[in-house]
């Protein structure tokens, strides 16, 4: 059986923060931007099991420093709103992909071991329609691995219908990249980029 990108988050003798992995997440986000042929990502859905749809794609093209926040203070000020919510204030995303020239958001929570997706689940609901009050376009994704560890959170993702993006994915997208080899896995960062075995989905 292949291993997932769980097993890497849990390597010993200590583990990265998810500000590391969001911070990583966002430097692939700008890398795979600028290479000669942008990938899109999958996207999938998942059912209370943890069963995984492909349903979509996320264009990641066209994106410099200034379209890639990470774990930044989320305001309405992006947005050209003066009142943001109280519910939501403070709230910071760990990745946030702006496109402002067509009005267009995209959210993504990321999620390694540790911390379930329950904590801040019923606050993004609101930060989206706050920020299509403006007339932007706002998307939710979380990012996680198909090996997550905590089981109870399939349910959520598959009763709000979210969008999820693998870290599987990730890693065999960066394999063969300056950022994937800068992981320095001994056992080759395809050995933790296996697709799970229950999806109806085929791999780009």
């Amino acid at each position: 059986m292949g291993l997932n990108a769980t097993d890497l988050f849990k390597k010993k003798p200590f583990r990265h923060s998810e500000r590391f992995w969001a911070a990583y997440f966002a430097l692939f986000l700008l890398q795979e931007s600028q290479s000669v042929q942008p990938r899109d990502l999958p996207v999938y859905s998942c059912d209370a099991k943890g069963h995984l749809t492909k349903r979509e794609t996320l264009p990641v093209s066209r994106l410099a420093y200034e379209n890639v926040i990470a774990d930044g203070k989320l305001t309405g000020e992006p947005f050209g709103l003066k009142d943001w919510p109280n519910e939501i204030l403070n709230l910071q995303i760990d990745v946030v992909v702006l496109k402002p020239e067509q009005k267009v958001v995209h959210f993504i929570e990321v999620k390694t071991v540790g911390a379930d997706v329950r904590r801040n689940f019923l606050r993004y609901p609101i930060v989206c329609c706050t920020v299509r009050k403006a007339h932007w376009e706002s998307n939710l994704y979380y990012l996680l691995s198909h090996g997550h560890e905590t089981q109870t959170d399939w349910p959520l993702l598959a009763e709000g219908n979210q969008g999820i993006l693998l870290w599987e994915d990730i890693f065999q997208f960066v394999e063969e990249t300056p950022l994937g080899k800068m992981l320095a896995v001994v056992e080759g960062l395809s050995c933790y980029a296996t697709a799970p075995e229950l999806c109806n989905c085929q791999r780009t």
